[in-house]
């Protein structure tokens, strides 16, 4: 959800700001990290992804901020729910995306938030920022980032669908072409509301979104 909880978020923000990311990269140590891709052959990107120092530090901070919201909380369980649902949408609708690139774009997606409690600043701008570091890191290609970032940029408010032509399915075997960066958004943006059970949220009341956005019942 959108709403960002005032309660004793000063006193918290103060407290998490003590986890500074340069720290914690130090901490976790940034040569080990960048031997694990130069010598594990076998290892998925998504690990990599979920490994890297400032994917863990983001996380961290999330979670303590968070850790007396009400409303919908965006832990890697989130995460893992929209990369799910997202895989999903693209098999039904034949996209023919990769696996890979809509469970990386997902692990991502919302990685920016702590930077919203933080200073205001938009989660999908910060988290695109974070995610170009991260990915850049882990060997993406610049089509793969740019892909990947415009998704999280682009994750609160979709392409609409109707616009994505059916004739364009088949371009260049749906790679990095604009066609499939709008699916790739679109399908992230749909994923990110589908996850969300507002049928069974206590805080429905005090809850922002429009009643036509909220999930009332179970859709299949």
């Amino acid at each position: 959800m959108n709403h960002i909880d005032n309660k004793n978020n000063t006193e918290k923000i103060n407290n998490i700001k003590s986890v500074n990311n340069n720290e914690a990269i130090n901490n976790t140590g940034e040569i080990d990290y960048l031997e694990k891709i130069n010598h594990i052959e076998h290892i998925s990107r998504c690990q990599l992804i979920y490994d890297h120092p400032l994917y863990q530090a983001e996380l961290v901070k999330i979670v303590g901020y968070e850790s007396d919201r009400i409303f919908c909380r965006h832990t890697f369980e989130h995460f893992m729910d929209v990369a799910r649902i997202a895989y999903i949408m693209n098999l039904e609708q034949d996209y023919k995306l990769s696996k890979e690139i809509i469970y990386e774009a997902a692990l991502l997606h919302d990685i920016g938030r702590a930077r919203q409690y933080e200073d205001g600043t938009p989660h999908d701008k910060a988290g695109a920022e974070i995610a170009d570091k991260i990915l850049s890191d882990c060997g993406f290609s610049d089509d793969e980032r740019n892909m990947i970032v415009a998704a999280i940029i682009s994750h609160r408010g979709s392409v609409h669908e109707g616009e994505i032509h059916e004739s364009d399915k088949d371009t260049e075997n749906t790679g990095h072409t604009e066609y499939a960066r709008d699916i790739l958004a679109t399908i992230i943006y749909k994923a990110d509301k589908a996850s969300r059970q507002c049928f069974r949220c206590n805080a429905q009341k005090e809850c922002n979104w429009s009643m036509e956005k909220r999930n009332l019942e179970i859709n299949i």
